[in-house]
């Protein structure tokens, strides 16, 4: 890279940024075997607001992987809360999950954060799986609603603005 000569009339020149991000491309098209089936979600079974239940689980039969979570929580179509506030669901730390394991979490809500008639609760989760080596290989965020006088959390289509 740094004994290109601009005058040579063969060759290309590729700039540090673009060779940095074909080998990423190339290292996660390799490695995406390694990411196991990982199925997460919320819950409201045997909980009451402001208590959410959270599970993530490990379907596959072969590597333990890390799992990254970000929650984020609003109200109606309001901002969303930030995922400081709800401890451990803000993406800096790691859930272990091994094969074949399911792993359940909880995190409380603001008191006055209830879903009302006319502005449901809706939830955005972020999950980033690091395989074996410890690359980071991020999931399509899914996104949940909870409407007023529901039992539980069903899916709804994920914004990318929450």
């Amino acid at each position: 890279m740094g004994s290109y000569v601009n005058e040579h009339p063969r060759g290309k020149k590729y700039r540090i940024e673009e060779l940095k991000k074909r080998r990423d491309q190339i290292y996660a098209e390799q490695t995406s075997a390694l990411v196991p089936l990982i199925d997460f979600r919320l819950s409201q079974q045997n909980r009451k607001l402001p208590n959410v239940g959270f599970q993530i689980a490990h379907h596959g039969q072969t590597h333990p992987a890390k799992a990254y979570v970000t929650v984020k929580i609003a109200v109606g179509s309001g901002k969303h809360l930030s995922p400081e506030a709800i401890g451990h669901y803000d993406g800096r730390y790691a859930w272990n999950v091994n094969p074949g394991q399911a792993v359940y979490g909880l995190f409380k809500l603001r008191s006055n954060w209830v879903p009302l008639k006319d502005k449901p609760l809706r939830a955005k989760i972020e999950v980033t799986v690091a395989d074996i080596y410890d690359y980071p290989h991020r999931l399509l965020p899914v996104g949940y609603i909870l409407e007023h006088g529901a039992q539980d959390w069903y899916a709804e289509p994920c914004e990318e603005q929450m």
